[in-house]
């Protein structure tokens, strides 16, 4: 009974870690861009 509640602990908590990197990773590669009057 406790195994089992602990394997599906455990599947939910492996969903929920790959979904937060995977939004993660979006960000990582997010580059605003730069306005006019900063480049030089």
């Amino acid at each position: 009974m406790i195994k089992g509640i602990l394997s599906i602990f455990a599947s939910i908590l492996g969903i929920v870690a790959s979904t937060g990197a995977n939004a993660a990773s979006v960000f990582i590669f997010y580059e605003p861009d730069v306005p006019n009057c900063l480049k030089k």
